[in-house]
């Protein structure tokens, strides 16, 4: 009996330092905990098996004290054979893709602690097993029956999680809502919508729905545009000013190569998608405005206007063309339509082929430097040069101008304007609008803001500018003066 007791204080002992050591290591010392979990399980084993407590075999009998820890010792050694079997597969046995999964560990854990907890009852307490398990089987079946819905959900959970068609931290399409993953557990998983709110989808539902994973694969998330256009409108015009779209907007990749595709016609319309990609999940939706915008450019641009919802579409006269132009340029917005037309009326029309050299930086020439230019129709690039390299600034479509500052301050732009598309340039002279600006002063007053703005953009993007000579004149040297007075003040200020 005293070496019962022993036994007994012995394996307590084990079990209680295997518990210590086990919270003492700490999650940093995995290896280490899991290796004194073996040495402690395989002492308690050989103390075990020395002793006349063998947990293949009821406890000894003696005192009812000494009966009930004997008892309680062979329980714990089960107990610990449950823990380092878990721990065992948790770690090293299963594969890779099963350990990374928290519900197929957490199952398997179940269905080893159930195993450990029957086998105990037979061998130690000598419960009768079979009437046990028959039991058992019956209250499964009538427990199986009051939650068959959240069955449901934890198998088809398993299943999603075994199949990995998402993780936590995707964005996808589950049926016909789209969101985050932010959870996935037994019962459901998680979604955080584009509006900020959780949605939670039962794993029954998610398994049964088609599945449309936007993060894989990475780096590559495509971008839809949907335009309705009039039928009457040349096909071909249209996926030109399309594909012209995709060229200017810096932001879509470009492999894979955008496309452009009729989808369905009406007796009202034919619809068009534009298909493009970009390589952050989080720029999606500026990458879909900016191809709105440029799409509504360069369609108008070619003579294309999109198909209102109501009604029938109403083209503008190709003759106002130049004025909307002309109204795009933040610093003559402040002129009316009539002095607007006026100007147009001098706009000079330059044609360029793709890869020809619009504006080069090393050119004297003071007319084009001191000019107006707004692009009518197709892409430009801006690049300067850099620390020895060529470096693209900028990419402009019609409506775009350059040279601002240069009109009525007389900046020299230090970038070159290269044509990547046929491209048509207007040219408005700084001659043409210093007349209607001396008619009109405070035109010009309110002008100054507006340039001053534009000047510090210009210098953001191509550095401090050369003034080039201009003509000489009373009203000329005042904004002049006026001009750079304010520009000084901006950098004051910064």
């Amino acid at each position: 009996m005293g070496h019962l007791k022993t036994d007994i204080a012995l394996g307590l002992t084990l079990f209680i330092l295997d518990f210590i050591a086990w919270r003492v290591l700490g999650n940093r010392f995995e290896r280490t905990r899991l290796l004194a979990r073996f040495a402690a399980f395989f002492t308690l084993t050989a103390v075990l098996m020395n002793s006349e407590l063998n947990p293949l075999e009821p406890a000894p009998q003696g005192t009812r004290p000494v009966h009930f820890f004997a008892q309680l010792v062979e329980l714990l050694w089960w107990l610990h054979l449950a823990i380092v079997a878990s721990a065992t597969l948790a770690s090293r046995a299963l594969p890779r893709a099963w350990i990374r999964d928290q519900l197929i560990r957490d199952i398997i854990r179940a269905v080893i602690f159930v195993g450990a907890a029957v086998a105990a009852f037979a061998h130690v307490l000598e419960l009768p097993v079979r009437g046990l398990l028959a039991t058992s089987g019956a209250v499964a079946v009538v427990l199986g029956l009051a939650v068959q819905s959240t069955l449901s959900d934890v198998f088809s959970g398993v299943v999603l999680n075994a199949t990995e068609p998402f993780g936590v931290g995707d964005w996808v399409f589950i049926g016909e809502i789209e969101g985050e993953v932010v959870e996935s557990n037994w019962r459901a998983t998680t979604l955080m919508n584009p509006h900020g709110n959780i949605v939670v989808i039962p794993n029954s539902v998610a398994a049964k729905a088609s599945i449309v994973n936007q993060s894989r694969p990475a780096r590559i998330h495509g971008v839809s545009l949907l335009l309705e256009i009039a039928p009457q409108e040349h096909a071909g015009k249209i996926v030109e000013a399309l594909r012209h779209t995709t060229i200017g907007a810096t932001c879509i990749l470009e492999h894979p190569e955008p496309r452009v595709k009729a989808l369905r016609a009406t007796p009202h319309s034919i619809q068009y998608e534009l298909v493009a990609f970009v390589d952050d999940l989080s720029t999606r939706n500026h990458a879909r405005n900016v191809l709105f915008d440029l799409a509504q450019r360069h369609l108008e641009a070619a003579g294309i206007r999109l198909r209102p919802l109501v009604g029938e579409v109403t083209l503008a006269s190709e003759a106002d063309f130049p004025v909307r132009l002309l109204r795009r340029v933040e610093m003559l917005d402040a002129l009316g339509d009539a002095k607007l037309a006026e100007l147009a009326q001098s706009l000079e029309a330059r044609e360029f082929q793709a890869g020809q050299i619009i504006l080069d930086c090393a050119g004297e020439c003071v007319e084009l430097h001191q000019a107006l230019q707004i692009v009518a129709r197709g892409v430009t690039s801006v690049t300067a040069t850099r620390a020895g390299k060529e470096v693209e600034l900028r990419r402009m479509s019609p409506g775009d101008a350059i040279g601002q500052s240069g009109i009525l301050v007389g900046a020299k732009i230090d970038g070159t304007v290269r044509a990547l598309t046929s491209v048509t340039m207007l040219l408005l002279s700084k001659e043409t609008l210093t007349p209607i600006l001396q008619q009109h002063p405070e035109i010009a007053r309110r002008m100054c803001g507006a340039l001053a703005r534009q000047m510090e953009i210009d210098e953001s993007i191509f550095g401090r500018q050369t003034v080039m000579p201009g003509p000489t004149g009373d009203f000329t040297d005042w904004l002049l003066e006026r001009l750079q007075l304010l520009h000084e003040f901006i950098i004051r200020e910064r």
